[in-house]
C-alpha cells in the first residue's frame, strides 16, 4: 500500500471520528435539542426532494466564536445557538432560514483543520451508498435514520471528498435569495 493511500486512509479514519459526534447533535435545520427523542414525522413531505442539491451544510471547527465572527462579517449571517448535551452548536440563518451547522470540537486540533461537511439530497441513501462503493467511495457512516431528519450516510470520494447524503423526513427546503447587502448590493458583505 502506497504512503498516499496510508494517510487518506488514516485521514478519513480520523474525519470520520471526528464528524461522528458532531453529526449526531443537530445537522437538519428544524431538529432542536428538544425534538431529539421526539418520534418521526408522519405528514407527508411538504416540499420535493430535490436530489444533487447541497441542501445543508456544518462546520466542526475548534473555535465556534471565532467562526461565528468569520462568517457573520463576511456573509451577513445571523446565528442561533442550540443548546446540545456535548460541545457547542449554533445554526447560520439567512431569511429567516436555517442554512448551517456550526459544531465546535475543542480537541480537533489533533485529527486535523477546521472542516465543511456538504449535505447532498439524494432519492435513497442506502442506493447512493451502494453506488458510491461501486465507484469506489468509501462508507464512514453507514445509512441510517436519524428522527426528525431523515435518512443519512456518509461519504468519501476516492480522492478523499467529504459529503453526507441524506434524504431528508420534510423534504428539501428551495432556494431562497439572499439577502441583500447595502454597501454593494450583493449577498455578500465584501
Amino acid at each position: 500500500m502506497s504512503l498516499f493511500h496510508r494517510h487518506t486512509r488514516k485521514f478519513r479514519r480520523s474525519i470520520a471520528l471526528l464528524l461522528g459526534t458532531g453529526l449526531s447533535l443537530a445537522v437538519a435545520p428544524q431538529l432542536h435539542a428538544a425534538d431529539v427523542s421526539a418520534p418521526a414525522p408522519t405528514a407527508p413531505a411538504k416540499e420535493q426532494i430535490l436530489p444533487g442539491k447541497i441542501v445543508y451544510a456544518q462546520l466542526t471547527t475548534p473555535d465556534l466564536d471565532k467562526a461565528k465572527a468569520f462568517y457573520g462579517s463576511l456573509l451577513g449571517w445571523t446565528f442561533k445557538d442550540v443548546t446540545v448535551s456535548k460541545g457547542r452548536y449554533t445554526q447560520a440563518i439567512v431569511n429567516g432560514r436555517p442554512v448551517a451547522g456550526l459544531v465546535e470540537r475543542p480537541n480537533m486540533v489533533a485529527h486535523g483543520d477546521p472542516l465543511w461537511l456538504p449535505f447532498i439530497s439524494v432519492q435513497d441513501v442506502k442506493a447512493a451508498a451502494n453506488a458510491a462503493k461501486v465507484w469506489g467511495g468509501h462508507i464512514l457512516f453507514k445509512p441510517q435514520n436519524v428522527i426528525g431528519r431523515g435518512d443519512e450516510s456518509v461519504i468519501s470520494d476516492p480522492q478523499g471528498g467529504l459529503f453526507a447524503a441524506l434524504r431528508s423526513a420534510t423534504g428539501d427546503t428551495p432556494d431562497d435569495t439572499p439577502p441583500r447587502n447595502r454597501e454593494n448590493g450583493s449577498g455578500m458583505r465584501c
